[in-house]
């Protein structure tokens, strides 16, 4: 069972797509089950032609009576040649949520945990991103297999319990010194950008509501954060980042 998307979302998708592009974006990140299937080949298209990185959470499919619910993620690069190219990653949720079991258990579908769970660690020009799926950080071992490692996170969600996972996104920020961006529903809110920075100044970005479908853009400044991390040194003064949790060495590239 594969919904087709109507005329109107698809208009509206497309119009976010070209905010992007106008706001010369380098990574979109857009909410956990949004991108439908039929709008893949666009999506690849647009990350390849504009160089622009996308995380996303696919529309649930059920495929012979079996639930689905599937992260993907496109990295544009040029290679030594400079030809330009774009790399795919798709991978299904590691943890199901107990509301997408009890649904699916409520209409006789199968619901599959995944028996190996897997998350990818990419570096594209020099910056090191890790895509997680919303409830997947609710597992204390996920969230910290990136320590030391990882610049960027990204984090599709569908979620209502915003308090909860707000706790948890400021201490992985804090915890692994990395930016995390997270998109969630424009009804539930909890769509961030967050910085492993003093409590003042810690949220770069955060939003909700509304009754259109939108995209808010910010400049992240990651360069500077890596710098930061790569350099740390506890007996020089800083007030631009938050020190860095005990065990923390970051790993240079």
């Amino acid at each position: 069972m594969i919904k087709q998307p109507t005329f109107e979302e698809t208009r509206k998708f497309i119009i976010n797509l070209l905010e992007a592009k106008e706001n010369k974006a380098s990574l979109l990140v857009f909410p956990e089950l949004c991108i439908y299937p039929q709008w893949l080949h666009l999506l690849g298209y647009f990350s390849h032609q504009n160089k622009i990185n996308i995380v996303a959470g696919l529309k649930n499919l059920i495929i012979n009576n079996e639930f689905k619910n599937l992260l993907i993620s496109l990295h544009t690069f040029y290679d030594n040649k400079y030809h330009k190219n774009t790399i795919s990653f798709v991978r299904e949720k590691n943890f199901y949520s107990y509301d997408e079991k009890k649904w699916c258990s409520d209409n006789n579908i199968i619901l599959n945990d995944v028996k190996s769970p897997k998350y990818y660690l990419i570096e594209n020009n020099d910056i090191l991103y890790a895509d997680y799926m919303c409830f997947e950080i609710t597992d204390i071992f996920s969230r910290g297999i990136f320590k030391n490692y990882v610049d960027v996170i990204s984090i599709p969600m569908l979620n209502k319990d915003t308090d909860y996972f707000n706790n948890i996104i400021y201490s992985l920020s804090r915890d692994l010194s990395t930016c995390v961006i997270t998109s969630n529903s424009a009804s539930w809110g909890n769509s961030s950008i967050i910085l492993p920075k003093p409590s003042n100044e810690k949220i770069l970005s955060e939003f909700k509501g509304g009754y259109n479908q939108y995209c808010v853009f910010s400049k992240v400044p990651i360069n500077q954060l890596k710098e930061f991390n790569l350099n740390f040194n506890y007996r020089i003064p800083h007030n631009i980042f938050k020190k860095h949790s005990a065990n923390t060495i970051f790993k240079k590239s």
